[in-house]
C-alpha cells in the first residue's frame, strides 16, 4: 500500500540547522556514487541545507565521495552530482532494524550548490511542503 506523499515539518530539538527540515513520507532515494561501491538509501528528511537517508549496512566500506544524487521516481524528479560533506553516520535503534539486517542513517550537508541546484531543490521541497490552512 502506498502512503500519501507529504513532507511534514520535524519538530526542532536543539536544532543547529539554519534550514527547516521536512520529513519525506514517500519513496525518495539518495545515491552516493563512489569507490569501492555505490551507497543508496531512502531519504528520511531534507532541507536546502542537506538531507538524511537510511541504508542497509552491508559492512562494506562507505564510499568516499563528495557527490550525491536525489531521485523521486513518482515525480520523475532527478538531481545529480550535488556536492556534500558527511556529518553523521550511525546505526539506527534496534526497533528500526530487521533481524540480522542492520539499518544505518547518514546525514549530509550540501556544499556550494549552484543557483540552478538551489532552485530545483527548493521547488521539490516547496511542492511537497504542508500547506497552511
Amino acid at each position: 500500500m502506498h502512503r500519501a506523499f507529504a513532507y511534514s515539518e520535524i519538530p526542532a530539538m536543539n536544532e543547529r540547522r539554519k534550514d527547516k527540515r521536512l520529513r519525506v513520507d514517500r519513496e525518495a532515494f539518495a545515491v552516493v556514487k563512489g569507490l569501492p561501491r555505490e551507497l543508496a538509501g531512502r531519504i528520511r528528511d531534507i532541507s536546502l541545507g542537506g538531507l538524511a537517508f537510511s541504508y542497509v549496512d552491508t559492512h562494506a566500506p562507505v564510499p568516499e565521495s563528495s557527490r550525491i544524487d536525489i531521485l523521486v521516481p513518482e515525480d520523475d524528479f532527478y538531481m545529480d552530482d550535488l556536492p556534500f560533506t558527511r556529518v553523521l553516520d550511525c546505526e539506527l535503534a534496534d526497533d528500526a532494524s530487521l533481524g540480522a539486517i542492520v539499518l544505518r542513517r547518514q546525514g549530509v550537508r550540501f556544499l556550494q550548490l549552484t543557483s540552478a541546484q538551489i532552485t530545483q531543490l527548493a521547488h521539490l521541497i516547496q511542492s511537497r511542503s504542508p500547506k497552511e490552512p
